[in-house]
């Protein structure tokens, strides 16, 4: 059974998709014709003829047309773009497009406006809207159309641009906060930090993975809970993001002490049921996913075909923003999951996965040497000794990969003046 925060998450991330926002407005839309008819009934005598019927079926009429027209251009721009941008950046910003909340909120309005005066019209027909309420009718009908118009004109601006590389790369960046603040507010998913020196009790019952997949998430509330009614700890050996095979132990479970609740789901099954696998990376707790991308982003830009260093440095700038705000995760004394063992987001995984390709498919390009370089300096004098020390090594083997790709002079010279760590190098 999930926790009330668990299916909160749920709920946010069901938000997010665009057949569940549809299906909303067009609920909507079926709610108002039920008011409009219900409200019929209240208008004054002197009021009720006041609107031809013919007048509003005609407007209805003429939302049913333009919408399916609206609809069909939206829906085709809306995917123009997604491959476009799969082609152009990396095919893994298809997830962040396909959240994108404008597109969403057009399409379901476009959708709820159609499903609304469709509706209206067959009431009608059926003599389920009494001509009594024409009058709620026609003002209701404009209020849809005053939607309509509103989310045409915004779609029109956001389409400017949807797509481009700066609204590609804000919105991983965007994303990647968000998941970096929740974590720093959360250390381990709140619970115990899982390192090599964590000693996990022998005799520990290993949960195997039911099929292969990445791991999407993990709901540590519904873990903890799990927990305490069973009087067991759980070791997740397999973090967020990583790719686990078929019966690869996704956590380890020692027993504590007794069990403090009726317990009905096996233990593995209650395991599997809060550690989904998808065959996908997904952003949704995972923000190392979200650094890849955006040096997926540099490093096709650097390709021999492209040769866009300006795209590479503007995504260096935005790696390094991300990783200056790096706080290492340290539980406190109690943490909130005390019965999770949660591992850690650590400075070399992360600079890795926000350096590794862009050092080697730019080694030859020295303003990207340069701006790399410049961008570990900042990391040296972080106040994480971790992340200094993961700064260090990187800048060092980037700056010695690098003079062996340069051929130059001149730009090994900028390159030596530009060392992160000076002379250490």
């Amino acid at each position: 059974m999930r926790s009330l925060a668990d299916t909160f998450d749920i709920l946010k991330q069901a938000w997010r998709k665009l057949p569940v926002r549809v299906a909303l407005f067009a609920g909507l839309a079926v709610l108002a014709v039920g008011l409009v008819e219900i409200a019929g009934r209240y208008v004054p005598d002197d009021l009720a003829g006041w609107i031809d019927v013919g007048s509003v079926d005609r407007l209805l009429n003429h939302i049913i047309s333009a919408m399916l027209v609206v609809t069909t251009f939206s829906l085709t721009v809306m995917v123009s773009v997604q491959q476009n941008s799969a082609s152009q950046w990396t095919p893994r910003v298809h997830q962040l497009l396909m959240e994108d909340s404008t597109t969403q909120n057009t399409l379901a309005t476009f959708i709820g406006a159609y499903v609304y005066a469709l509706t209206a019209i067959a009431l009608r027909e059926i003599g389920w809207i009494a001509s009594d309420g024409a009058t709620i009718s026609f003002f209701v009908t404009l209020l849809v159309l005053i939607m309509v118009i509103g989310s045409l004109i915004r779609w029109i601006f956001h389409l400017q641009t949807l797509g481009s590389l700066i609204n590609i790369s804000r919105r991983i960046e965007d994303r990647v906060q968000e998941h970096f603040h929740a974590r720093y507010a959360a250390p381990c998913l709140g619970g115990h930090a899982l390192t090599d020196e964590t000693e996990i009790p022998t005799g520990s019952i290993a949960v195997g993975a039911p099929q292969s997949g990445y791991v999407t998430r993990i709901w540590a509330d519904g873990l903890q809970e799990q927990a305490i009614a069973r009087g067991i700890r759980i070791y997740l050996v397999a973090p967020i993001g990583s790719f686990v095979a078929r019966g690869e132990p996704l956590a380890l479970v020692a027993m504590e002490t007794a069990p403090q609740g009726a317990v009905d789901t096996p233990l593995d099954q209650m395991i599997c049921e809060h550690i989904p696998l998808s065959d996908v990376r997904t952003f949704g707790q995972d923000p190392r996913l979200g650094l890849i991308v955006l040096a997926e982003v540099a490093s096709k830009a650097l390709s021999p075909g492209i040769n866009d260093a300006g795209t590479a440095i503007d995504v260096l700038h935005r790696l390094t923003r991300l990783l200056v705000a790096y706080e290492d995760e340290s539980p406190p004394d109690r943490p909130t999951h005390d019965r999770l063992h949660v591992p850690p987001l650590t400075p070399d995984d992360l600079i890795e996965d926000a350096f590794d390709a862009i050092a080697r498919d730019g080694a030859g390009v020295i303003e990207v040497q340069v701006r790399l370089q410049k961008g570990l300096a900042q990391l040296i004098r972080h106040n994480s000794p971790a992340m200094v020390r993961a700064a260090r090594v990187f800048a060092r083997q980037a700056a010695r990969d690098a003079e062996q790709a340069l051929s130059r002079p001149g730009d090994i010279r900028r390159l030596r003046a530009a060392r992160a760590v000076g002379p250490k190098i």
